[in-house]
Formats: structure tokens, C-alpha cells, sequence
């Protein structure tokens, strides 16, 4: 399920953060912290909202059935990411 307003808000944290890591001085530099925040908070809520689908629907929540389906989606990308990351500056050369 998809929330439309979490997009945003996603979007707002994107901005903040990348913000406060250019080195542009403005008013909005000194709240770019705010972006790192607001990522754990949607993240928390997003992963506790599976758990209580998964509660709902099962009745139960098998912890490490579910820890390893999250891992299964977000490792990968990682592993990809930082495996590449080295790479792709060699095969620009």
C-alpha cells in the first residue's frame, strides 16, 4: 500500500539532506539534520505498519521470518551499490 503523503514527505527529507550536504549557505542549511529524522521516522513507522499487517493477517509475527524478508529486499541493492561503486569510476576512465 502506497501513501501519497509519505512521498512527500520522503521527497522533503531528500531535499533537506542533500541541502545540507552541498556547500551552499542559506537558511535552510541549518536544518538539513531535520532530513536524516524524518527518514528514520517514516522508516519506523513504515516497518511497524508490515509487522501489524503481518499480526493481523497471521494472528502472529515470526521475528526472524520476518527480519530476513527485509533482508532479502534491502541487501541485495546494498551489495550492488557498494560492490559498483568502485567499479564504474574504472570503466569511465
Amino acid at each position: 500500500m502506497r501513501i501519497k503523503g509519505f512521498d512527500f514527505l520522503r521527497f522533503v527529507a531528500v531535499v533537506l539532506v542533500i541541502y545540507r550536504h552541498s556547500d551552499s549557505i542559506g537558511t535552510l542549511n541549518f536544518i538539513g539534520w531535520v532530513g536524516v529524522d524524518l527518514f528514520f521516522v517514516l522508516s519506523g513507522f513504515l516497518v511497524s505498519g508490515l509487522m501489524f499487517k503481518e499480526y493481523k493477517k497471521t494472528g502472529g509475527v515470526k521475528i526472524k521470518r520476518f527480519l530476513m524478508r527485509r533482508a532479502f529486499k534491502i541487501y541485495p541493492p546494498f551489495y550492488v551499490f557498494f560492490g559498483g561503486y568502485p567499479v564504474v569510476p574504472q570503466l569511465l576512465r
